[in-house]
């Protein structure tokens, strides 16, 4: 969801950058790209951070409009024209942190749960340099292809600005130059907010926003390096080995993904799990669980800060009911239960007991009634 929100942002940044004198406005796509200004930030808590560069690529649009030789008439409409829509996208940002995000970004339990993919206190040069670059090189999969994307990509960042201060500089306002402009922007916020802990690198499901402006830094890289080559089949040799890099990187990633025993655990953990809650939940017993519930995520929910994360995990899964309120307690390991039981409540007499994929139906003396 991260990345097709951002491509549209994307999207609606050349929509607003198509606003200018000689454009002819389609009132119907022009309501349309104000009503998803407003509607979109509901749908992800990234987005926000996805168009703030679109405003200063419009507000720079902006400056050169009204250094044009245009009447005064023409610069103060198409400036309305385009600065409407993203003051309705405000306005929906602000009703959106409001209503939702404002919880989030005062829940002291989640930055908790962030803080280990923060900058580390003792090494915080190598920490930050470290987690910049894996944000570009989690745009591939393997070795092979993240060292390549991490590569390209930071060069891709510091082509793209010394490019755009040089286009800037000669007035150039070309609807690629302010694409790549965004895609500097959004790379750098990230990198800012990083450095202030407001948002952790490195993490493809908190950083996926930042995967269309990477691929887009590359891509221009790409392009300029092939044109620089003296000869025509010289400059598609790279292209082609990147691109079919990137299309077998497409397909490979998916097999090597469900093809590892850590799927296959992490799937057998799930259904078994499910189907313990299910049954917990159908004879009204309590439910025991080790943290290997959490596998392979053990370190990462321990290292959150919350208590008991086994608890917390397993109430998570789909089939956990939570207005049923069945008691969940956190057990080291199976062989641990019966000193559990003896610090429950006297009129438990059985449980559900489990590690993730054994799960174990026993009695009040450590008796095992039953397998699930």
């Amino acid at each position: 969801m991260d990345i097709l929100l951002s491509v549209f942002a994307i999207w609606q940044l050349i929509e607003l950058l198509s606003i200018k004198p000689g454009y002819v406005i389609k009132p119907a796509r022009y309501i349309f790209l104000c009503i998803t200004f407003f509607i979109v930030p509901f749908f992800s808590y990234t987005y926000p951070i996805a168009i703030a560069p679109a405003y200063a690529v419009v507000f720079l649009q902006t400056i050169a409009l009204f250094s044009s030789t245009d009447t005064a008439k023409i610069k103060w409409r198409y400036t309305l024209l385009q600065w409407l829509p993203l003051a309705i996208g405000a306005i929906g940002i602000i009703a959106f942190y409001i209503v939702d995000a404002r919880q989030l970004s005062t829940d002291k339990i989640m930055y908790d749960r962030w803080s280990f993919l923060m900058m580390d206190k003792d090494n915080k040069i190598y920490s930050a340099l470290t987690s910049i670059y894996t944000m570009f090189a989690q745009t591939g999969a393997g070795l092979l292809f993240e060292t390549i994307f991490g590569i390209l990509g930071i060069a891709g960042l510091i082509r793209g600005i010394v490019v755009c201060i040089k286009k800037y500089a000669r007035k150039e306002y070309s609807t690629e130059m302010q694409l790549r402009a965004y895609g500097c922007m959004l790379l750098l916020l990230a990198i800012i907010l990083f450095l202030f802990k407001k948002l952790p690198l490195g993490t493809p499901r908190l950083n996926a926003f930042t995967t269309p402006s990477i691929a887009l830094l590359i891509i221009y890289l790409i392009n300029g390096i092939s044109l620089k080559l003296k000869s025509k089949t010289q400059g598609r040799i790279l292209p082609i080995i990147l691109y079919a890099g990137v299309i077998g990187n497409f397909f490979t990633v998916y097999i090597n993904y469900f093809s590892k025993p850590v799927y296959k655990q992490q799937m057998a953990t799930y259904r078994a799990t499910q189907k313990a809650i299910q049954y917990a939940q159908d004879k009204k017993m309590p439910l025991l669980v080790s943290l290997a519930v959490a596998y392979p995520y053990e370190r990462a929910t321990t290292d959150a800060g919350a208590p008991d994360p086994a608890v917390w995990v397993l109430k998570t899964f789909p089939a956990y009911r939570v207005d049923e309120h069945l008691p969940v307690y956190a057990i080291s390991d199976l062989g641990h239960v019966k000193e559990c039981l003896e610090k429950l409540p006297a009129d438990i007499t059985t449980v559900v007991a489990g590690d993730g994929i054994t799960y174990l139906v026993i009695n009040r003396n450590g008796e095992v009634i039953q397998k699930l």
